[in-house]
């Protein structure tokens, strides 16, 4: 059954009424779904509901069949963020694009020493990356929209990482122990993994981050990109937690 996400709003009583035409569009041609077909929709927000296209023209209309049990965001045995530093190139969009498919709960834009952006051209970047955001999580159908924050200071995100119960630093160093053995015994809590920028994280973040609790790993021998570390790790979490 195809999955789609659309805002709270266009779900009523009896009906669903999708009205933007990209969507429309999404889940009609690039989907195919077809009249009297059904489709699990989701309002982002923990709802599920599984309805039947009934009419398309300029809007679709699905008709609720079933109604699902709503979930809470904390019902969920692992919730990720993703702390990344962002890169100048295009990289940070795909870092929400594929961490929303793949159930990322959060995003921090990191701004790191090495970083190659400033606050001022991060914020003039949030209306795209939300719009990257909102398209991933109704094109994949997620059941909870994640969030994502304003760019934030890598010195101040570290008093932040008391919220989390695993903190996780992929860096270059000897030392760093594997995902599988960081998470050994790990079933439940809240994950926050830290991304650094091309070049690794600076000495002193580093320092800084491991004396805040933050375990240090390895992500295998070869140097990844920004954007595909954040997806490595995503994609062990959800590979290794989601039923």
């Amino acid at each position: 059954m195809n999955r789609f996400t659309v805002d709270k709003g266009s779900i009523g009583t009896e009906h669903i009424d999708i009205t933007d035409t990209q969507d429309v569009r999404h889940l009609t041609r690039v989907l195919r779904v077809r009249i009297g077909e059904d489709v699990f929709i989701s309002d982002g927000e923990g709802a599920g509901y599984i309805a039947t296209l009934d009419t398309v023209a300029a809007r679709a209309r699905l008709v609720i069949k079933e109604r699902l049990p709503v979930r809470r965001r904390d019902q969920r045995s692992v919730r990720l963020t993703v702390a990344c530093a962002v890169p100048k190139a295009a990289f940070f969009e795909e870092v929400i694009d594929k961490g929303t498919q793949l159930g990322v709960d959060a995003f921090v834009p990191l701004l790191t020493e090495r970083g190659l952006r400033d606050e001022a051209s991060c914020l003039k970047k949030m209306p795209r990356w939300e719009r990257v955001r909102r398209t991933a999580a109704r094109q994949s159908g997620v059941l909870f929209m994640p969030e994502l924050a304003r760019p934030v200071p890598f010195k101040d995100f570290l008093p932040l990482l008391r919220e989390h119960d695993l903190k996780l630093l992929p860096h270059l160093c000897e030392q760093a122990r594997g995902l599988t053995e960081v998470f050994q015994g790990f079933e439940r809590g809240r994950v926050v993994v830290l991304i650094g920028p091309e070049g690794d994280f600076s000495q002193d973040e580093i320092r800084s981050a491991l004396d805040a609790g933050c375990a240090g790993v390895s992500l295998g021998c070869s140097v990844l990109r920004v954007d595909t570390a954040a997806i490595a790790v995503a994609s062990y979490v959800r590979l290794r937690y989601e039923p």
